[in-house]
This record gives C-alpha cells, structure tokens and sequence, in this order.
C-alpha cells in the first residue's frame, strides 16, 4: 500500500470513522497490555495505546498506527500494523506444559516453545529465540476473532519460541542475576586473555602540564571499583579567587578511536552494577592502570576554573592535558561524618586535608546556590535503596538506604561544571560532539501531575509549566510522608534524559550546552568526548556530527539497558531478602509501613520506603470491605468511616512472593 493510500485508509472501530494519517514508531508495553509509542516525527509526546489495540506488539517493535481523536491525558492511539521486531530472543521462567513465563513484565502474555528444551525443567531460567511464524507480523494489524479471558478482556498472544541455553534455577540469586544479564544484553566479563592483551597496551603522549604539586584528592563510594576524577583546590592569582581543579583520568591516552577496546567499550556503552555482579565496560586490568591511585603519577584531563571565593561565580576556565599525584584517597561516608562535625577529625587527616575538604564543601555550597539563581535546576530528592549481595557466598545480606548528603553534593557540583565546560568549549569552536538532553515533559503530563497533587494531597501547586513556579513548588514541598510519593509521581511523568549530536535543554538542569566528561572509565559517551577532544588538541581528524547522530541513538539504548538490568536485579534481590528474613514462614507477622501512592479499581500500590519498592494489595487484601469511589479515586468503607486515598499510611504483611512474576503481593493489616 502506498503512502498516500495509507493516508486515505479509512480504520473503523466501535462505529467510529475517521480518516487520519498513519503514523510510525517504537512500542513500549506495560504489564496491564496497555503501551506507549514513542513517534518518530520527533513529537515530544508518546502516543498511548489501550490494552487490546496493540496488535500483538512487544517492546521495541516498530510499529504503524493512527491517532484517535479527543485524548483527554494527551495523545492515544492504535496500532494498525507492525514494521518489524526488533526482540530476537528472551528469558524466562519454564512453566508446566512448555509455557514460558518471560522475565520482562511489560512482555505480553506467555510463550510456547518448541522443539528440545536442551536440560530446562520446570522452574528453570532459560534463554528462548522467538520463532518468526509465531506471530505473524502481515497478519498483525488485520480484524480476527480475538481469544478472551474470563473476565471479558482480550487475551495476550501466545507466542512460540525455541530455546537456546539453560541458565539456571529460578531462585538461586546467581541464576537470577544471570537470567538478569542475559535479558538486558549485559555483556560478560572479560577473558584473562583479554585482561592480558590491555596490559600491554602503550598510552599516547600529548603535551601535559605538571599538577602534581597542587594538592589533589578523590571523594567515591566505598565500594568504587574505578577513580576517574579527583579534586584540587588552591588560592588564585587574584586576591578573591580561587583556582579550582577537576582531574579527570586521561582514558583517551590508552584507548584510540578504532581499536580493539575502543569497540568493546561501544559494544557495552556502560559499566553494568548489579548486585553482587559488576560488568565494566573497560578491563578491569586497563581500569587499574588508568585510575587515579593514590601517591601515583597519573595522566589527567584537567580542567582548571577560576572561581569568586565570595558568591561561587566561575569566572574563567582552560582545560589541559596533565599529571596529578594523588595525596589523599577519600570516600563519602568519612567525609561527610567530617562535614558533619568539624571536630570529630577522622584518623589520618592533617591540617592541609582538613582545610582543602572544608574549602570545597564552602565553595560547592555557594556555586550550588547561584547556579540555582540562575538556571532555575530543580531540586528534587532522590532516595534509593540498595540489595547488598555477597558476590563470592551469592547470598542477599542486606539492604542499604541511599541518599545524596553533602559529601556527594560536593562533588556532583564540581562534575556538573566541568561537564558544562567542556560543552561550552565544543560549542564555541564547532567541534561535533555528543550532548546529555533532557526534554521538556508534554503539558499534558504536568496538568495531569498538578490535577493528582491537588485531588490527592490538597496541594496548590501553582502553574507548574513555568519553571519558577516549578521550583518553588519543589522547595515548598512539606516535609512529610506525601514529599516522597509527589518526587516520584512528578519523575514518572518526566521523559527520560538522552543523548544528542546537537545540543539542547536539560530539563532537569536548567542547562543549555551540557555534555558527559567526567565519567570516562564506565561511560563510552565520556571516552568519546576525550577523543574529541584529543585530536581537536592534536589537529587530527574528528569524528563527524553523523557519527555522533548514530552513536547518540545508539547509547541512549544502551544506557536504557543498562539501567532496566539493575532495577530488575535490585528488586528481585529485595525479593530474595524478605525470603531471607522469613516473612512467608508460618506464624510469621512482620509488618511494614507504606504509603499509598495510587488507587485503582483493582487495588492500591504503595511506596514501603524501608525496602524501596512499591507493593501492591488486591481490593479484596483490604482489611474490611471496601467500594471504589472512581471520581473520589479512593475506597471508602462500606460500613463505618474508615477508607483509603493516596497519601495515607497503610501498614501491611506480606502475602506472598511470585519470582516468576518478579513481584510481591501484600495485605492491608491493622
């Protein structure tokens, strides 16, 4: 069919005619059948699509469709055709009679397979190629009698597929983690032959600058597993100023555009943390060699501000290639407990490390605040809960509350400018480059935002489509158990930030030319900048504005995947803990505190901030009996006073664990 005949193609549904122009995307499912088109004519807002007018697409699936008139929360749609697949293979759990339960829940609906099952039993992870005659893609979009489920609604496609490899048994935390990896394309670790060949590797020469006298730090988790950047401070030339330092370790000396780890590292696009699993993007050998060690001569890519001491005001900046010397090796947990109590001096420190720390925490404090005068970022508060892994007895040994202190405002502050920086130097000398963008949210998303917080929580949000009003709304935000839930619903409403050849606003920022620098040993976006950059500093041949037009698609998704790895693996770990803790044992009553963050007809899904997950109780879980109120989107009981909306405190037990499902099912409780 012709361009012009799709255009004229008249689609009918329920009666209804209209005429409209077919338009084409990327499908996004969710767990309900419902999904998401992200268009390709560049429209900032995603097209929803209402369960059953999918046309048996899955995630990632370039699709066709059309847009239906008169969406009141923003664009919907219907998928008229499917272009093509773009998942290949999947994992999932071995259900009775050959069924496979995948682990992505957005996947819709459960997959026959065929042929041998290559040692896979039931309960068993497996890793399944999707057979191309399962669904067949002409057929996808054509009107046929639908199966449906008992309750009327229609039911998912059943897919077929063959299975590749066994991966393990459900339920084993390695299992787990491997199943993980293997549905979000982590890549595996690095042989010992190719730890070996980066060893040999020979760094390149560039004419550096000698900082090894200044007074040089670094600040990273206890845990960190690379030391890409450093921290130096030091009086200016000027009365008033001061020459602030941000080092970060030169990888572009040892990785040349081209070669053999240079193409591993954009295979991977990103250090994968997963717990109890860690997948660098780079050598661990190589990672030894270019981190910043302590009391070594290191290469960096330097890049010097000359600040006001008195308002925080970056006055200049030049970036270089240099040697630092690392004189102090810090992490955030002893730095803070310092920021904290200035009097409480941790073993080790002397004068100079007490004055150079207390000298930072005062300038971050103070560029913070002008650069919220004037970029107007928003000041969200992001808390996360960590699964503790022991990678060597693969066992959950804890949970670990997170959150940015001080310490780590510090030095995200002195990132964030270098990373502006190096932008603004790329910019003003038309260097091709790759740049972090963060688009504005559709209006409907906000309208729809500010119509929850002042239905749900009696908030006054004011017009949250002006930035001021945005951020004052923010900083305002009463200090109880609503803030947490309104963070996360306006997050949720956010598009995710990205990677552009060309540069743009980063909502979340405030900032206009903005790219990542600062982070070269786990981000291949990082490395490829430091390339940039070395040959512009060389006169040497630069990668074009089209090569970073496909490599901005390309890491963009791979940062995607990389990050749906490590929620799925965090979460199922937190499932393997509340097992660990005996919470379905018999007898047993632990109970845990939620805040209710939505209310449907089905049930109610709560925030439990000690775990970090949101939980989900059935309407009939409720501890009495309830009747949804939908234009109240609330539960009131049928007899007495008593009811739930969002915002309450709900206190809750476990019901049960499905590690099929990756999910756990809770009971309201007294």
């Amino acid at each position: 069919m012709t361009a012009k005949a799709k255009r004229r193609k008249h689609f009918s549904q329920k009666g209804y005619k209209c005429e409209r122009p077919v338009l084409r995307g990327r499908f996004s499912g969710n767990i309900n059948g419902s999904g998401f088109v992200a268009r390709e004519d560049g429209a900032s807002a995603d097209v929803f699509i209402p369960a059953g007018k999918t046309a048996d697409a899955i995630t990632g699936d370039i699709v066709e469709f059309t847009l239906l008139p008169g969406g009141v929360r923003g664009p919907a749609g219907i998928i008229t055709s499917i272009i093509s697949r773009t998942v290949k293979e999947v994992t999932g759990i071995l259900l009775s009679q050959r069924f496979l339960q995948p682990l992505d829940s957005r996947f819709p609906g459960k997959i026959k397979l065929k042929g041998a099952l290559k040692g896979g039993k039931k309960g068993d992870w497996l890793r399944i190629r999707l057979l191309p005659d399962s669904c067949d893609i002409k057929d996808a979009g054509k009107k046929k009698k639908r199966r449906k489920n008992p309750d009327g609604t229609p039911a998912f496609p059943v897919l077929a597929g063959e299975v590749i490899s066994r991966i393990g048994k459900a339920g084993e935390v390695a299992a787990d983690l491997a199943a993980v990896a293997a549905e979000y394309g982590i890549a595996e670790p690095y042989s010992d032959a190719e730890n070996a060949a980066a060893m040999r590797i020979r760094p390149r020469d560039i004419s550096r600058k000698d900082m090894t006298k200044s007074y040089t730090l670094t600040i990273d988790p206890g845990d960190a597993k690379d030391f890409d950047d450093a921290l130096s401070i030091d009086t200016g030339k000027r009365k008033g100023e001061i020459l602030l330092g941000v080092h970060i370790a030169d990888v572009a000396s040892y990785i040349r555009p081209g070669s053999r780890f240079a193409k591993s590292a954009e295979k991977r696009g990103f250090s994968s943390y997963m717990p109890g699993m860690f997948r660098p993007m780079l050598p661990k050998t190589l990672t030894a060699r270019i981190s910043l060690q302590e009391n070594v001569e290191s290469r960096a890519h330097t890049i010097l501000f000359t600040v006001r001491k008195e308002d925080g005001k970056i006055l200049s900046f030049k970036r270089f290639h240099s040697l630092v010397k690392i004189r102090k090796k810090l992490d955030y947990d002893t730095v803070q407990e310092f920021l904290d109590d200035p009097s409480n001096v941790p073993s080790g420190w002397n004068r100079t490390l007490k004055q150079k720390i207390t000298l930072l925490a005062d300038l971050a404090l103070k560029m913070r605040q002008r650069r919220k005068e004037e970029e107007l970022f928003l000041n969200i508060e992001t808390k996360e809960v960590r699964a503790l892994v022991d990678p060597e007895s693969m066992t959950v040994t804890g949970l670990r509350m997170e959150k940015q202190r001080e310490a780590e405002l510090l030095v995200e502050e002195f990132m964030l400018a270098a990373n502006s920086a190096a932008a603004s130097e790329m910019i003003s000398r038309n260097i091709p480059a790759l740049y972090r963008i963060h688009d504005e949210p559709a209006r409907e998303k906000i309208m729809e935002f500010m119509e929850m917080v002042h239905h749900s929580f009696n908030l006054r949000p004011g017009d949250l489509t002006f930035r001021k009003d945005c951020c004052k709304f923010f900083d305002t935000l009463p200090k109880d158990q609503r803030r947490g839930i309104i963070f996360s619903s306006f997050l949720r409403s956010l598009p995710r930030a990205a990677y552009r050849n060309t540069p743009s606003l980063h909502y979340g920022l405030g900032k206009m030319e903005y790219c990542h620098f600062t982070s070269p040993i786990r981000r291949y976006t990082d490395l490829l900048i430091h390339q940039q950059l070395w040959a512009a500093d060389e006169g040497k041949t630069l990668f074009s504005e089209e090569f970073f037009m496909e490599e901005a698609q390309h890491c963009t998704a791979k940062e995607f995947q990389v990050d749906e790895a490590y929620f799925a693996a965090n979460d199922r770990m937190k499932l393997h803990y509340l097992i660990r803790q005996g919470v379905l044992e018999e007898g047993t009553m632990q109970t845990f505190e939620g805040i209710i963050a939505k209310v449907s007809a089905a049930g109610i899904l709560c925030d439990i901030p000690e775990l970090g997950i949101y939980g989900f109780v059935p309407m009939k879980y409720l501890e009495t009996r309830m009747r949804y109120r939908a234009r109240e989107g609330r539960y009131r009981a049928e007899k007495g006073r008593g009811g739930y909306k969002t915002g309450n405190y709900i206190y809750l037990v476990v019901d049960r664990i499905d590690l099929a499902a990756g999910k756990a099912i809770f009971r309201a409780v007294s």
